[in-house]
């Protein structure tokens, strides 16, 4: 971000130490590069130049975003906008727009982020700035992201990618390369993602852009996840850990946790993965950053249930939920709810069960992502049969079928083999006993196959 050009003695030291801040957030020295443009304020305020302070709140602000130091740079931000409203620059109330937007998003303020980014984007268009459009759409892209509209969040991210490409801004291609493969992975397309990803990584590296590393690295350990390649994405995510650790970025801390949560609970260290989802509530929490908070108290409550904690699991959710319908965040609404059929369910709360789950599946229905609504699908599918309305379990099952084919998720591969394998039984035992005894042969956990050898023998028993 440019600093004024004027009179006065303290320009240019001014300029040299805003040099120096800008390569020190590029290394990942945040925390210097924050006490560099705070030197900046001072020798500012000491000039008494209003448009050179205005700059300094701009540029220090731009550092606390990452940072997590959100109040005050809102504060900061509100002073500059102002002054640059009132001195009719529309460049830097523009650059400030850039960022300010973001304070908003990561609190979960989606409205407040996307009016300042609709703001940017017309002075961009306004000041014919062709950059300046890419990057406002590539910020609008980010909001719409966090809205789970991923469709239009990879339109965005690639018009930004084209005009980044046209001027090599390096650093921020290396961002919206993160984006993009992101986005491309919550579309269930890992492998796709992994090339936009991988070379992130290599950009960051040349450019020892350790914001980016961190970013790359991270994203990457979830290819490795969808793929079962666990001992690969802990590796990765312990060094996410540490890197994000040493920016100080606490949002990537909290963000690496919850991952690192995910593998836990696939191998089974649960206490581990409470441990995980619990701290990071709580960093989202002191962030305010309500989206992240949902999406971690709905990771601890499924975690929670899993080792036999229903009632705390119910109240876990029930703060889920509240911060998701606060945020109007209506995918995680969907998910949290089908969470909490679950486990009304297992506890054997018929009513409550059919009433969440129901609620969850009409929500997952007007959502872009596919998965979530077949996992909503299979739990309704087995209280179906539970409640011994086998023609309706028969006909929901078909509904998940008809979405994305069998799914990939060993989990959920098993539950809908065993379904099937139940509602065959109701018209043809010798076949599902058949059914049942290939899933025996392909199941390699002790608890699945204890499940498959208890249906066997009441099909048996039945017959």
């Amino acid at each position: 971000m440019q600093i004024p050009d004027g009179p006065g003695a303290g320009f240019y030291p001014l300029r040299l130490n805003r040099a120096r801040a800008e390569i020190l957030f590029v290394l990942g020295r945040w925390k210097e590069a924050e006490a560099l443009d705070r030197e900046c304020l001072a020798v500012a305020e000491r000039q008494n130049d209003e448009a050179l302070i205005a700059h300094a709140r701009q540029v220090l602000a731009s550092v606390l975003v990452p940072l997590c130091g959100y109040d005050e740079a809102r504060k900061l931000f509100e002073l500059a906008t102002a002054y640059h409203r009132a001195a009719g620059d529309r460049r830097n109330l523009m650059l400030s727009l850039n960022f300010y937007g973001h304070v908003f998003r990561r609190q979960s303020d989606f409205a407040g982020a996307l009016r300042r980014f609709d703001e940017q984007l017309a002075l961009a268009r306004e000041l014919d700035d062709p950059l300046s459009i890419g990057q406002a759409t590539g910020n609008l892209g980010i909001v719409h992201y966090s809205l789970n509209q991923y469709g239009q969040a990879l339109e965005n991210f690639q018009f930004q990618l084209r005009a980044l490409e046209v001027v090599q801004d390096r650093f921020n291609l290396c961002l919206v390369l993160n984006n993009i493969g992101l986005v491309l992975w919550k579309q269930d397309k890992p492998d796709l993602a992994l090339p936009y990803l991988l070379r992130a990584e290599h950009l960051a590296d040349k450019l020892q852009f350790k914001r980016g590393q961190c970013l790359a690295t991270g994203n990457i350990a979830l290819i490795h996840m969808d793929h079962g390649r666990w001992d690969e994405a802990m590796e990765l995510l312990r060094l996410n850990l540490a890197a994000a650790e040493e920016l100080g970025d606490r949002l990537q801390v909290a963000l690496t946790l919850g991952n690192m949560g995910k593998v836990h609970c696939v191998r089974r260290e649960l206490p581990a993965a409470v441990d995980c989802y619990s701290r990071k509530a709580e960093i989202a929490g002191s962030l305010g950053d309500r989206q992240t908070e949902c999406i971690a108290l709905e990771n601890l409550g499924a975690t929670q249930t899993d080792m036999g904690l229903h009632r705390e699991c119910l109240d876990t959710l029930a703060r889920s939920l509240a911060l998701a319908r606060e945020i109007g965040d209506r995918e995680m609404e969907g998910i949290v709810r089908q969470r909490m059929g679950t486990v009304h369910r297992t506890l054997k709360n018929w009513e409550d069960a059919e009433r969440a789950l129901s609620e969850g599946i009409a929500i997952l229905r007007t959502m872009e992502r596919r998965e979530p609504l077949t996992n909503a699908l299979a739990q309704y599918a087995w209280l179906l049969w539970e409640l011994s309305r086998p023609a309706e379990a028969a006909e929901c099952r078909r509904e998940a079928l008809s979405l994305s084919g069998e799914p990939g998720d060993p989990e959920l591969s098993f539950s809908f083999r065993m379904l099937d394998a139940l509602l065959l039984s109701v018209e043809d035992r010798p076949r599902a006993r058949v059914l049942l005894r290939e899933i025996l042969a392909d199941c390699g956990d002790e608890e699945h196959r204890a499940t498959v050898r208890r249906h066997l023998e009441s099909i048996a028993g039945a017959g």
